[in-house]
């Protein structure tokens, strides 16, 4: 965890832009992380096909560029993914906005955060990979490891249970509000939220080991939980 800082606001309230831009920013200019040149391999190019969030739709690339991308568990209900079918017409402009393509809470989220800091692209394997061309599918499952080594930021999805489920914070009200556990004159007493250590060990998420590699590869991560970001 790059950036131990906690969200100033209420649980119930969004992410500030301003802090989290502040936090990218002071990440990139002040910590001293690992060259990814350690490994040879993390340092390859490799073509991408992530989603600009400015022209909502799905762009080609290379993972040289700047880009986010979503570290969360897929879940066991069904989701709208990229197949050659659709893949044409998610590469138009606005596409990912039409009610045809009813793109999981958490992925739109996701496009919502990283348009705060004026980031451009998204990479999330459910929309950036063709999940029917099995030849591209097992190319790019090969290369995660330069995926998610060259992301800028990798948003942890931590408290998601399922794609369906929102990005805590992302959008107001998404949050749990803290419990009141009493109340005394004009004073109330909140129950403190979970360390973020117990958020992980509970989670969902760290019961797979896609995600704990996705994690472990990864330069900086955001932590989104039911009760903060960190």
């Amino acid at each position: 965890m790059d950036d131990g800082s906690k969200e100033n606001s209420s649980p119930c309230l969004s992410i500030s832009p301003q802090i989290l831009n502040d936090w990218i920013m002071e990440c990139e200019t002040k910590h001293n992380h690992p060259t990814i040149g350690n490994f040879t391999r993390h340092q390859l190019s490799i073509d991408i096909l992530p989603i600009d969030v400015e022209e909502n739709r799905l762009v080609e690339a290379t993972s040289k560029s700047r880009f986010f991308a979503l570290s969360y568990v897929w879940g066991k209900q069904e989701m709208f993914m990229t197949t050659s079918s659709n893949r044409y017409d998610m590469g138009k402009p606005g596409a990912l906005c039409l009610p045809e393509c009813p793109i999981p809470p958490v992925f739109r989220d996701a496009m919502k955060l990283v348009s705060m800091p004026s980031e451009r692209y998204l990479w999330v394997d459910a929309l950036c990979i063709e999940q029917d061309n099995p030849s591209q599918k097992h190319q790019q499952i090969k290369d995660m490891d330069i995926i998610y080594s060259q992301a800028v930021v990798i948003i942890v999805a931590l408290s998601v249970v399922d794609a369906q489920s929102s990005l805590p914070g992302v959008r107001p009200m998404t949050r749990l509000p803290s419990n009141v556990v009493a109340t005394a004159r004009r004073f109330r007493v909140r129950a403190g939220p979970p360390s973020f250590q117990c958020c992980l060990d509970n989670s969902e998420y760290e019961t797979r080991a896609w995600t704990y590699q996705e994690r472990t590869l990864s330069r900086r991560c955001l932590f989104f939980t039911n009760h903060e970001n960190a």
